[in-house]
């Protein structure tokens, strides 16, 4: 392991540096992070749990600092609007829906957050950093393999934690259009950091087979689009049970953008890449 930027990941090949040279904001997708995925959680679950007492309510005596105390009732409360909003929807979603699932009073609620917006958004935010935790350690060692198989492990990954944290999805992909006007530049950084995502990929399949075509850079935003468009139909008429069925359509979409459709490819399911060392 290397450390950039005091953040370890694994040895880079010369394709890999290129990646990072010229898709730096992209490090936070690739940096290897193994406080989570390592115990078999989807991070949000293991975030939970990683608070004091589990995440459980603290009880009446402790010998907690205020430091963890806060981080408790933050993280509890940021759980809690996720679950509430999943449940009741975000318009009908209450302060009081939100304490009585953190187990938390008003008076703290408001001690961290203003509204249920800014608590919402809070969460929102605190998700889409979890969700590049969890998929980096996937898809920086798929940089290192044939590219259709990163392009699928990188589907794998996002559905993965997509089906297995319906609560937060539900609330991330579907309620946040009745969140208003202040999720809209939130939903739009979400989209580029992943057409960024793709880039890369479209970036490694060219460096691999040459003859594929140039794309424009809009092309890859377009492409996203479409990809959150199903994942979130998906959820809203068949369930996050059902997201992981959607990885064959998602990377035959990606082939065939990138002009390789699997008529032309090797179908072959990939092999998870291990990092040596």
């Amino acid at each position: 392991m290397s450390r950039i930027g005091g953040i370890s990941r694994l040895e880079t090949s010369p394709r890999v540096s290129r990646v990072y040279e010229l898709w730096p904001g992209l490090f936070s997708w690739l940096t290897v992070s193994h406080t989570m995925s390592d115990v078999g959680e989807s991070p949000i679950t293991a975030s939970l749990a990683a608070l004091p007492f589990g995440g459980e309510p603290l009880p009446r005596r402790h010998s907690l600092s205020r430091e963890d105390v806060i981080e408790s009732q933050r993280g509890r409360i940021q759980h809690a609007v996720f679950s509430a909003v999943a449940a009741k929807g975000y318009t009908n979603t209450t302060i009081a829906d939100i304490v009585e699932r953190a187990a938390v009073s008003r008076q703290t609620f408001y001690q961290h957050f203003a509204s249920k917006e800014e608590c919402f958004k809070a969460a929102y935010d605190a998700g889409g950093v979890l969700v590049r935790e969890h998929m980096g350690p996937a898809v920086e060692p798929a940089l290192h393999g044939p590219w259709r198989d990163l392009v699928r492990i990188a589907f794998d990954s996002y559905l993965d934690l997509l089906a297995s944290e319906p609560e937060a999805s539900w609330a991330m992909l579907v309620e946040v259009f009745c969140a208003g006007p202040a999720f809209v530049g939130r939903g739009a950084d979400y989209k580029r950091a992943f057409a960024d995502l793709f880039r890369v990929m479209h970036y490694v399949a060219r460096e691999q087979e040459p003859e594929l075509p140039e794309l424009s850079s809009g092309v890859f935003d377009v492409l996203v689009g479409g990809i959150i468009d199903r994942v979130r139909d998906c959820l809203y008429h068949q369930g996050a049970a059902e997201l992981r069925t959607l990885e064959p359509m998602l990377s035959e979409a990606v082939f065939t953008v990138f002009g390789a459709p699997s008529a032309q490819a090797n179908g072959k399911r990939p092999m998870q890449v291990v990092a040596n060392g």
